[in-house]
């Protein structure tokens, strides 16, 4: 859950559907029974058994309350099955972890998606600054560091390490090169990277931009509160920087 809260606000993030925003935070929000043991049980068996169909769902709250030997209220079982049914829709499970694997960064300073043509020998991987989920006054970041796969995991964390920043102080997105001809045990040391994100200055015409994107662009598609939310970040640091 606080993976997912960084990323939504990281200035690069992972790129998520509106569908699977919807789907994550019907399920954040709505979904306190998934904390009880018993009824997480029910619920994975129940969601498993979704097909997909509003008619024909194939759950049988009557089942449950059999099985449990009527420990749990009977209303608690129509109520779950009725959560699986407005959190699923039309999808099956299958569906719901096959959305979760599709690969891409949002890159608001190029205003175009990065890292989704993978191919055996390449990787990609960003490093961000955030906001703070715990911090009530917004003053702290957080610096978001991972990839699609484990080599572009290990090269963020190995860039952040590294690099400066002086041409991305906001973080980007890098592009890992595989060697091949290396045995896997020794790919993650011989792998070299690029950015993918150009160098770029946080000013105020950076800002402009990011407040009026681009028709047909992809921060022109996302939703108002999180462009508002990202501008608003990156106002604040530079506002830091100058002070």
């Amino acid at each position: 859950m606080v993976a997912r809260a960084i990323n939504r606000n990281a200035v690069f993030r992972f790129r998520t559907s509106k569908g699977m925003r919807e789907f994550l935070r019907y399920w954040d929000e709505e979904f306190p029974e998934i904390n009880d043991r018993k009824l997480r049980e029910i619920f994975w068996d129940m969601a498993s058994k979704w097909n997909g169909s509003l008619e024909a769902s194939g759950i049988d709250a009557n089942q449950y309350l059999e099985e449990s030997e009527r420990r749990i209220h009977p209303g608690q079982i129509k109520e779950l099955a009725r959560k699986v049914g407005e959190l699923l829709t039309i999808h099956t499970v299958k569906d719901v972890k096959a959305s979760f694997h599709k690969y891409g960064f949002i890159d608001p300073i190029a205003n175009r998606e990065q890292g989704y043509f993978l191919r055996d020998d390449n990787d990609f991987g960003v490093i961000s600054l955030c906001p703070n989920p715990y911090s009530d006054s917004g003053n702290y970041f957080c610096i978001l560091a991972a990839g699609i796969h484990g080599p572009g995991t290990d090269m963020a964390v190995r860039v952040l390490a590294k690099d400066d920043f002086r041409e991305h102080p906001l973080g980007g997105v890098v592009e890992v090169k595989l060697d091949l001809e290396a045995r896997w045990s020794e790919r993650f040391s011989t792998a070299d990277w690029e950015w993918q994100t150009g160098s770029y200055t946080v000013n105020e015409e950076l800002l402009g931009k990011l407040r009026n994107p681009k028709p047909g662009s992809i921060l022109s598609a996302c939703e108002p509160g999180d462009l508002k939310s990202l501008t608003d970040f990156i106002q604040r640091f530079v506002g830091n920087k100058a002070g």
